[in-house]
C-alpha cells in the first residue's frame, strides 16, 4: 500500500483541505474447471457501487474502485489488470459482488468434441433425417 498527500482543488483554485491517497493492491486468484476461469478479487471495506469491471478489446479484465473514509479525509483506490485466457470466450464474461469480494466468471470455448457430444442427439437425428431423406429420393428415382 502507497500513501501519499494530495491537495485536492476545484477548477484549478487552490483548496484548504488535504485528502490521504492510498493505493490499494487488491489480493487476486484464479481458478478454473472443465467449463470456466474464475478470477476473484477481495475488497475489504468496498461496496459494489464503488467498483468498476471493463473488458477491452486487448484480451484484458480492467478492475478498479474508490471509496472514500475518515470522513471525506482518505481515499482508497486501486486498479488491477488481468490478461483473459486464450481459450475463453470474452464475450460472455460475466461478474458478481457478494461480501466485499468480486467473482469473476470466465467461459471457456468448448471443443468441437465437446460440442459434438453434448449434442449428440441433435446430430444423430440430423444424419437419420438426411439418410431417410437420401434414401426416399433414391426410391423415388426408380
Amino acid at each position: 500500500m502507497t500513501t501519499t498527500r494530495e491537495t485536492k482543488g476545484n477548477a484549478g483554485k487552490k483548496s484548504s483541505s488535504t485528502a490521504m491517497l492510498e493505493d490499494f493492491v487488491p489480493p487476486s486468484s484464479w481458478s478454473q474447471d472443465s467449463d470456466s476461469h474464475y478470477l476473484v478479487l477481495h475488497l475489504p471495506g468496498f461496496k459494489k457501487e464503488e467498483v468498476r469491471l471493463q473488458v477491452n478489446n486487448r484480451g484484458e479484465i480492467i478492475t478498479s474502485g474508490e471509496r472514500q473514509t475518515d470522513g471525506n479525509k482518505l481515499v482508497t483506490r486501486f486498479q488491477k489488470t488481468f490478461k483473459i485466457p486464450g481459450n475463453s470466450v470474452s464475450e460472455k464474461i460475466t461478474a458478481k459482488f457478494q461480501d466485499e469480494v468480486l467473482y469473476v466468471t470466465v467461459p471457456k470455448r468448448k471443443s468441437i468434441v465437446k460440442q459434438l457430444k453434448e449434442n449428440q442427439g441433435i446430430v444423430m437425428t440430423a444424419v437419420l433425417a438426411f439418410s431417410l431423406g437420401a434414401l426416399a429420393c433414391h426410391k423415388l428415382s426408380k
